[in-house]
């Protein structure tokens, strides 16, 4: 089988890996966007799905395999675990990941288990002699050290993740050559690293991360990604969703906010179909942040009784007002060493994240937003202009 990449050009799937693409958890994966909005809703493009990023993962997977004969008995595993590595997430990905632990106790790696059982795939890992544990185990990072290269400070997930974002959400300047970083990763000595040559293409990689996430955090996608998160949070909440839901696809868990859910959920959802975007009225960013913000940035469930209390005190309905508040991605260090020893360039001794507090209300209810930023600044103890 040969598939044409975005990112790396043609290349021939292996056999095993054919037939895991071909099946019903795959079609699933297909269904669900790399972004956490599908793209019907998505103002900033058109976004890849989790099952054309899982055959990235697994291209570079091969590429590491190919640098690694000593590993060669866990060649077929680290590939197939790396196209399967999302095949365990919800619908709308890390948006939905916060319910789905909170009703199951697993999050989208560990819910592979789930996804995977008693299915099309176990059947063919098992003809190749692995298990679905052994999948899981490697997925969520649990076999170390050999699983680091796919669940690490700089793996292959994320190298495949950034470029294609940036590739395909039409992002400019810095980028970077992922199968040459991959291709530089060596176990030696019961651990991985990293050739001197691949230097600059990290330093790259970690710039092209930041942009991404900056890009991601913007005024006009985060909207779109807040009323969705709000649409699911209600419903959660109001006692609408089941298990079943994490089992479903993008726009199969649309149809299931929209028809079956409260009302505040439904015409959430109907505002997104209309691409009626709600405004910023309030954002706040910090790298040193106080007690107090950290009682919001760090703990997402502080994120509902927020919105409730903006919408109550100040007359809105529950669906016209969604809140944000968590730690960003922006950073990462890497702590792959490279074989001369010497850590990444520009590598900081402290990953700092970003801590961030938005709130979004409804067009309708602009003339509330000086009320909603006195408010915030009484909540958070922090002046705001």
């Amino acid at each position: 089988m040969i598939y044409k990449d975005v990112l790396y050009g043609e290349w021939e799937l292996p056999e095993f890996l054919k037939k895991i693409s071909q099946t019903k958890e795959m079609a699933r994966l297909r269904g669900i966007t790399q972004s956490s909005i599908p793209n019907t809703m998505n103002p900033c493009g058109a976004i890849p799905s989790r099952f054309h990023h899982g055959l990235g993962v697994a291209y570079l997977a091969t590429k590491v395999s190919e640098k690694n004969p000593q590993i060669s008995d866990y060649a077929v595993l680290l590939r197939a675990s790396a196209l399967l590595h999302d095949a365990g997430n919800p619908p709308f990905s890390h948006l939905s990941e916060y319910f789905l632990k909170e009703m199951t106790g697993m999050d989208g790696e560990s819910f592979l288990a789930e996804i995977l059982d008693g299915g099309e795939v176990e059947k063919i890992l098992a003809n190749n002699g692995l298990t679905v544990s052994q999948v899981v185990k490697f997925v969520t990072g649990d076999d170390k050290p050999l699983s680091t290269v796919l669940n690490g400070s700089m793996d292959i997930d994320n190298l495949d993740n950034v470029a294609r974002y940036a590739h395909c959400s039409g992002l400019r300047g810095v980028k970077y050559n992922g199968a040459k970083i991959a291709s530089s990763f060596i176990f030696a000595d019961g651990q991985w690293l990293l050739k001197n040559e691949s230097r600059g293409e990290v330093k790259k990689w970690q710039d092209t991360r930041g942009r991404v996430y900056g890009e991601i955090y913007n005024k006009r996608y985060f909207s779109a990604a807040m009323m969705l998160h709000r649409a699911v949070e209600l419903a959660f909440f109001a006692g609408d969703l089941t298990e079943d839901f994490f089992f479903l696809d993008d726009m199969t868990a649309v149809y299931c906010l929209a028809i079956t859910c409260n009302p505040d959920t439904k015409s959430l959802v109907h505002r997104l179909k209309l691409w009626d975007w709600y405004d910023e009225v309030f954002s706040l960013e910090t790298s040193e942040p106080s007690d107090e913000i950290r009682r919001y940035t760090e703990n997402w469930k502080t994120r509902a009784p927020a919105a409730d209390f903006l919408a109550e005190t100040l007359g809105m309905k529950k669906g016209q007002v969604c809140f944000y508040a968590g730690k960003g991605k922006d950073k990462r260090t890497v702590d792959v060493p490279f074989i001369s020893g010497k850590p990444a360039p520009d590598n900081p001794a402290e990953d700092k994240p970003i801590h961030r507090i938005k709130v979004y209300i409804a067009p309708e209810c602009a003339r509330l937003a000086g009320e909603v930023r006195k408010l915030m600044s009484q909540k958070i103890q922090t002046p705001v202009s």
